[in-house]
């Protein structure tokens, strides 16, 4: 894999092995980034100015954009719009045109949960970028919800469920949003190629991350050092990220497992059998199949 240095402009002075430093408190306020964002701008010579990921809520999007942010020169960005956006709002992470069409200074990580909208498809084939589709089995998504849910009381679920046990709100997950998140995942998987969109499972990048992350960065047009991915999964590893080892079960953090497979120690038969009532053979279609005994 060929050096990061090919990114530099003349008089670059970045080394090919992965970044150690971080920017120093002091240069983290609005203004500092903004000069930072531009100087990178100048600095480097990325083919694409934004790194787009989308992806359904607790599916492991936090963990790749923070792998995805270590590329030198890239800062986070977040669409101003949705801050004020619940997914129960019928405009859910819509792309807005004019942002994506001139992105902010500097390179840049944006990491949402846009769907396949015509909308959506249409800006995003306009703007021809790749993108990373980031999809996971909606079984351990809803499995990580009905924790989050309950430690959140910013999320616009988390009144009408505070009082659910935790069957009862996987019933209520699977009733008021499996079938939107199921589409979501199969639209992406039919039209990700025309969008110039790549589709990556959770699980595979659970198993594989270095691999996966390689072929991320393949498809988002970038060539970095074997010694870069595997320094940047280390770091972002959910032991270094939690102090624990992946399945030790925090249930009041954001970072609660890391493991895939989870929703078979919380779904009861109840749970199974309304879940696959709504499913209709559509997880087959994403590739997540049901074991005989459920």
């Amino acid at each position: 894999m060929s050096s990061r240095r090919q990114y530099e402009r003349p008089g670059g002075r970045v080394q090919d092995e992965a970044r150690t430093g971080r920017v120093p408190a002091f240069l983290r306020g609005k203004p500092f980034r903004r000069l930072q964002r531009e100087f990178c701008q100048r600095y480097y010579r990325y083919p694409h100015r934004n790194l787009l990921i989308t992806a359904l809520p607790k599916s492991g999007s936090t963990w790749l954009e923070n792998m995805l942010l270590e590329v030198p020169g890239h800062f986070r960005w977040f669409p101003r719009a949705f801050n004020r956006q619940t997914l129960k709002d019928a405009d859910f992470h819509e792309l807005p045109r004019d942002e994506f069409i001139h992105p902010p200074p500097g390179y840049t990580v944006a990491k949402v949960h846009a769907g396949p909208s015509p909308h959506n498809q249409a800006l995003l084939k306009e703007v021809g970028r790749p993108f990373i589709i980031l999809v996971r089995d909606p079984r351990d998504i809803a499995a990580s919800w009905i924790h989050f849910v309950r430690i959140r009381p910013e999320n616009a679920y988390h009144v009408e469920t505070a009082d659910l046990d935790l069957p009862q709100r996987i019933d209520h997950f699977t009733e008021t949003l499996l079938d939107r998140f199921l589409d979501w995942a199969l639209g992406w998987k039919e039209c990700a190629e025309a969008c110039r969109g790549h589709l990556v499972r959770y699980e595979d990048l659970l198993a594989d991350t270095a691999g996966e992350l390689r072929t991320i960065l393949r498809h988002l047009d970038l060539e970095l050092s074997d010694a870069w991915v595997n320094e940047t999964v280390q770091r972002h590893s959910f032991k270094a990220t939690t102090g624990r080892e992946a399945g030790q079960a925090d249930e009041g953090a954001f970072h609660r497992k890391g493991i895939s497979g989870d929703w078979t120690n919380c779904f009861t038969p109840d749970n199974v059998a309304r879940f696959r009532a709504v499913d209709g053979g559509r997880l087959a279609h994403l590739g997540y199949a049901w074991p005989a005994s459920a």
